[in-house]
């Protein structure tokens, strides 16, 4: 069939506007920030990570996220990527196990390499979020949350208040140990399924 030059939805056209898209974001993006290329020099005695898979029985999948637009998913990891070395970080994310590993070293294929080794090799500790963080683009949870309470103007409508703490590896000591108290603590995190749903039905 003889292709319509002035159809913009024919295939053709589809195809061109979306090579044209593709120039305007590589444009736009190296004004944001110019393009890096990481060094790639192979590790020192051959200690790649082919074979891996095999011989541990893990599958380990590699996604490349735009750390400009999608920030706030490391920031929830407790980086704040925006003040990486060319806003960039990689990290190791184990479902099974809970766990959330940070490459601290400078980012080659070489420490890449020996950090996915490592992380097999059970090598790696993992990595903790502090409230040092900043949490500029992610929700947080109020300090003071209504419980059954609402913005009615009536005098007659019941509310109650409830604080609940945020508890940090800094503040735990004092807060739970040493509150001479008894205290109910909810460990979060950002991996478990069950940690979200006590999340929204508590907070």
């Amino acid at each position: 069939a003889t292709q319509n030059p002035f159809d913009k939805r024919s295939p053709e056209s589809l195809k061109i506007l979306a090579e044209r898209r593709q120039c305007e974001l590589l444009y736009h993006g190296e004004l944001i920030q110019k393009a890096i290329f990481f060094p790639s020099g192979q590790p020192e005695n051959g200690e790649g990570i082919s074979g891996l898979g095999c011989k541990y029985n893990k599958t380990m999948s590699f996604i490349v996220i735009d750390s400009l637009t999608y920030h706030p998913f490391a920031e929830r990891l407790g980086v704040d990527v925006l003040a990486q070395k060319d806003k960039s970080a990689v990290f190791i994310i184990d479902p099974e196990n809970e766990s959330t590993y940070f490459m601290k070293e400078d980012i080659s294929l070489r420490n890449i390499m020996h950090f996915v080794r490592n992380f097999f090799q059970k090598r790696l500790n993992r990595h903790l979020k502090t409230s040092d963080t900043p949490m500029r683009f992610t929700h947080t949870f109020r300090e003071e949350v209504e419980v059954n309470g609402s913005s009615e103007s009536s005098s007659n409508a019941v509310s109650r208040e409830v604080a609940f703490d945020v508890v940090s590896s800094k503040t735990f000591l004092e807060s739970v140990m040493e509150s001479g108290s008894t205290d109910v603590v909810l460990f979060t995190s950002t991996n478990c399924a069950f940690c979200t749903m006590m999340s929204q039905n508590v907070l």
